[in-house]
């Protein structure tokens, strides 16, 4: 049997559109027979992809806007990513997400696909590139879509990157690539600091007039008051800490303050100047809440003063009533499982070089000082956390990003970059340094710094809020797809963005199809 000609319908379900009520409902579907192992001939297993399609705009002639799955289940992609449906009828373009491997129902081996490396191992970005390259064109298809439609893939976050990925393994199959606050470069050799993380975290703080030091002291606070037993009960006692998770130990009150420190990185990542219910459940600028509370603070704050503070800050982010400090014990069931596989990747192929350097790069408590202690502790993480399951060192690939796709873009093209200057992701986006970026003009290769963005805002459903430089960035970037799907029309030459400047709507509402956004 050529598992290749019978793979894309296996059944369809109509599934509605939570986030965004104006869009027309999507179709779920599951492929049939994709391999589980593309590159090599030991085993023959297969599984089903999961994947949403839309085909209400699509006019022949018109494109595929295709959005590679990130590391969550598809819903929460296709349910955030509103610029896909506002511009599919603009384009008279499909609409297909589709889902990576080893996430939300695409399972390879079922409640199985986690138990031991010979399962989870399959669990990489370039085997899940080669499904969707395999998918895509069996989509046009089975929905007679012409072969000669062009795919754009528009994608944010490690879905930018593999979106990026795809067009330099790809190139004859994506004709082009949106990808928006995609950290392609943040792996050994790339360029990006350790602590370009921590260090963006820290701006966007500054931005909107936070006193990192304050937070520095918070932090501090946490790690004095956790050094004895009366201390632990009064931390307990402010953060409510859930009682199956007790602090009987200083090692507890590092989880603690990892507790803390995720909050805040959180917020700084979903940073959106409107309500949002992305990651959680957030007010707009909720770091600006953030800072509410951190310029309330006494001028010779106590200990518990600033314990509260950061308790109160922690939980603009996470919302319930108590604290827990392992979400194996206390969280949701799920949650767990769902950790598991992206920090097993992280402990294979995708190392982003990323840690906490502490002042003055950083309000963090310090983690590491170099790359080398950037690699002991990620290795301790991965042996305790993965050696059960047949985790070693060797596992462990530093070179695998930059040895499969690398980050010269000297021969690719049309390719759009964009990233916000307050997404602490976009530390590791590239940058006219990266081979290919300075002179990408010429291929059709843009790169759009967004001042005041943060993760991939661009990539979201419009809104009245939106500072006047992310409705530009959209535009400028319509007119660019403009030009790749319309061979008769001249390069577009992007022009520089609006400054940053906070909107005076008080009232936020979603925009749909309003473009051209009042920008010309």
């Amino acid at each position: 049997m050529f598992w290749w000609k019978e793979i894309l319908i296996s059944f369809s379900v109509i599934v509605f559109i939570a986030a965004v009520e104006k869009y027309p409902q999507y179709i779920e579907g599951y492929s049939l027979d994709i391999p589980v192992d593309h590159f090599s001939y030991t085993k023959d297993d297969t599984f089903k992809i999961r994947y949403f399609y839309n085909l209400t705009f699509y006019k022949p002639g018109g494109p595929i806007f295709f959005y590679p799955g990130n590391e969550g289940s598809l819903e929460v992609f296709a349910d955030n990513t509103g610029i896909i449906w506002d511009l599919a009828p603009l384009f008279n373009a499909a609409i297909i997400f589709i889902e990576h491997r080893y996430w939300g129902k695409s399972l390879p081996f079922g409640n199985d696909s986690f138990t031991d490396v010979s399962r989870i191992g399959h669990m990489t970005s370039i085997q899940a590139i080669a499904d969707f390259a395999i998918i895509l064109p069996l989509f046009k298809k089975t929905f007679k879509i012409s072969n000669d439609a062009k795919i754009i893939v528009i994608g944010g976050s490690y879905g930018g990157m593999l979106a990026a990925w795809m067009k330099l393994k790809y190139p004859e199959l994506i004709h082009g690539v949106w990808a928006s606050s995609a950290p392609v470069v943040w792996f050994n050799g790339g360029g990006t600091p350790i602590g370009g993380y921590g260090n963006r975290v820290q701006k966007s703080f500054e931005f909107l007039g936070c006193n990192p030091k304050i937070l520095f002291d918070g932090f501090n606070a946490i790690k004095i008051l956790g050094k004895d037993v009366q201390g632990r009960q009064a931390l307990a006692d402010i953060f409510k800490v859930n009682p199956k998770t007790p602090l009987n130990s200083e090692a507890d009150v590092q989880k603690l303050l990892t507790f803390v420190q995720t909050a805040i990185e959180n917020l700084a990542m979903t940073n959106y100047p409107y309500p949002t219910t992305f990651l959680a459940s957030l007010p707009a600028w909720p770091v600006k809440v953030a800072c509410s509370f951190i310029n309330q603070t006494p001028s010779n704050p106590s200990l518990a003063d600033l314990a509260n503070l950061m308790k109160n800050i922690s939980k603009i982010y996470f919302s319930s009533e108590l604290t827990c400090l392992d979400v194996k014990i206390c969280g949701n069931p799920e949650n767990p499982k769902l950790a598991d596989v992206w920090d097993f990747q992280k402990c294979t192929e995708i190392i982003i070089e990323l840690c906490a350097m502490g002042p003055p790069n950083d309000f963090f408590p310090q983690l590491c000082t170099d790359r080398d202690s950037f690699l002991r502790t990620r290795k301790q993480f991965c042996s305790d956390n993965y050696k059960h399951i047949g985790w070693t060192a060797d596992f462990m690939r530093e070179n695998a990003i930059r040895d499969i796709y690398g980050w010269d873009f000297r021969q690719s093209s049309n390719i759009i970059f964009t990233d916000g200057t307050i997404d602490p992701w976009g530390a590791g986006g590239v940058t006219n340094d990266t081979p290919g970026i300075s002179d990408g003009q010429n291929r059709q290769i843009f790169n759009f710094i967004i001042e005041g963005s943060a993760h991939h805002l661009d990539l979201r459903q419009p809104s009245s809020c939106d500072p006047e430089n992310i409705k530009n960035v959209r535009y400028q970037i319509v007119q660019i797809i403009k030009t790749w799907l319309n061979p008769s029309l001249p390069p577009y030459q992007p022009k520089p963005l609006p400054a940053f400047a906070f909107s005076n709507v008080t009232n936020c509402e979603y925009l749909y199809n309003q473009y051209p956004w009042n920008q010309n």
